[in-house]
């Protein structure tokens, strides 16, 4: 497979996906999701880990570049044929195709796990759009593959109103053809700050419809707290990036312990939300007043 393509991302995504990231994850809240990536050097299918010390001035340390043979065989198998396809179509004028989320970040499980890839064109044309639905519908309904289509100004340019969302891609992504739209991108620091006091003080109002929703429903309140917590994992990552107190690896356990030890709170009951949702919805509402009261906190002392 050879690299005949380039950047691509994230606001050109078709009607069928646009409606599924509504009912998961909301709107701002799934355009706001971000953290940091690196460069493959060209190279198919090179995974690419960089963690952000301090967000403080764009200063990047890298994690050591993770093979493509250790992502999971299923999603490496999908990928290439994806790839393949997309080039068949698009041609030149496919830049990029990277990948992000649990596929690449652990957790993927197969048939059950959506693979997440940006898409990056060098045109959006209606004539080229309409050439790729095919293969992207076939992606999506038979490999899972949700698509995300941009182009390259498209990530330079909103990193500012997508920080979080940008800045998760770029600490944590492969690039499976063509070159690393995330290389030098930059995040200016208070962007980030900003977006992540916008996601958690949504998911802290959104999470009160859920329980209305749900009708003094244990079972459904544990669905939203589950749901939720995956909401903002990256958003309290990015705080405590911020913060400089971050974990080394992102994960909800990671990110939570690490919440577990500022505020002193008891998380166990977040881990396991349906053992005892009611107990996990008084634990989430704490958590979420003092990452908020953290958020808004670190925007005064650094005058932003």
């Amino acid at each position: 497979m050879g690299n005949q393509c380039g950047p691509s991302s994230f606001l050109g995504l078709d009607c069928a996906f646009f409606s599924k990231v509504i009912l998961r994850n909301d709107l701002t809240g799934f355009l706001g999701r971000s953290f940091l990536g690196a460069r493959a050097s060209g190279k198919l299918l090179s995974t690419v880990f960089q963690e952000e010390t301090s967000l403080r001035g764009c200063e990047l340390k890298t994690y050591p570049k993770r093979p493509f043979s250790e992502l999971p065989h299923l999603a490496q198998k999908r990928l290439m044929t994806f790839a393949e396809d997309l080039r068949r179509v698009a041609g030149s004028r496919l830049h990029s195709i990277v990948v992000h989320g649990s596929a690449v970040r652990g957790g993927y499980r197969g048939e059950q796990s959506d693979i997440d890839v940006l898409v990056v064109l060098t045109e959006t044309s209606l004539e080229l759009l309409e050439a790729l639905s095919n293969p992207l519908m076939l992606a999506r309904n038979a490999s899972r593959i949700d698509a995300m289509i941009l182009k390259p100004s498209e990530i330079e340019d909103a990193a500012d109103v997508f920080p979080v969302f940008y800045a998760d891609i770029r600490r944590c992504h492969a690039i499976v053809e063509g070159e690393d739209p995330f290389e030098t991108l930059e995040i200016p620091e208070e962007n980030i700050r900003v977006r992540i006091e916008q996601e958690l003080r949504e998911t802290k109002i959104r999470l009160r419809r859920a329980v209305v929703d749900g009708l003094c429903s244990p079972g459904l309140l544990a669905g939203a707290l589950a749901r939720k917590l995956k909401q903002v994992r990256g958003p309290l990552f990015a705080l405590q990036e911020l913060l400089g107190i971050a974990p080394k690896q992102d994960s909800l356990e990671e990110v939570l312990g690490v919440c577990a030890g500022r505020y002193g709170i008891d998380v166990a009951p977040l881990l396991d939300p349906g053992r005892d949702s009611r107990k996990g919805h008084g634990v989430f509402r704490k958590l979420m007043d003092a990452a908020i009261a953290d958020a808004d906190r670190f925007g005064k002392d650094t005058g932003k």
